[in-house]
């Protein structure tokens, strides 16, 4: 399962199919990976207590099986957390989703995003 934050023009793969075969972002070009059942966890601090946070993500496809699903959660310290959304699969085309995050979660000025597979897959 490829749970990527991409952050540009890639030119797509013809025989693979990576990337859905559209040219993509150049700030795409950069992504973190999720594999097993271990999570990718994205730490934020110093956050203001006052601001309303979003998370934008790009979940890859890459077009060697089923669209792969994920989970995304937001975590703050002292157990706030946030379920952002639930198992989704990636969108096709791909592109940015956002979500709010609570601010009950973010208030502490410290942030986690949780990114999880299902359990047990590759």
């Amino acid at each position: 399962m490829l749970c990527m934050l991409h952050v540009g023009y890639r030119p797509p793969c013809g025989e693979c199919g990576a990337g859905d075969g559209d040219p993509q972002r150049l700030a795409w070009m950069r992504w973190a990976q999720v594999y097993g059942d271990a999570p990718l966890m994205l730490r934020y601090a110093d956050l203001s207590s006052d601001a309303q946070y979003t998370v934008r993500i790009v979940y890859a496809y890459q077009g060697w099986n089923e669209r792969p699903l994920a989970r995304l959660s937001a975590i703050g310290p002292g157990g706030a957390s946030a379920m952002l959304h639930d198992y989704l699969p990636s969108p096709k085309p791909m592109r940015p989703l956002e979500f709010a995050i609570p601010r009950n979660v973010s208030a502490a000025g410290q942030l986690a995003i949780e990114c999880r597979q299902p359990p047990g897959a590759a």
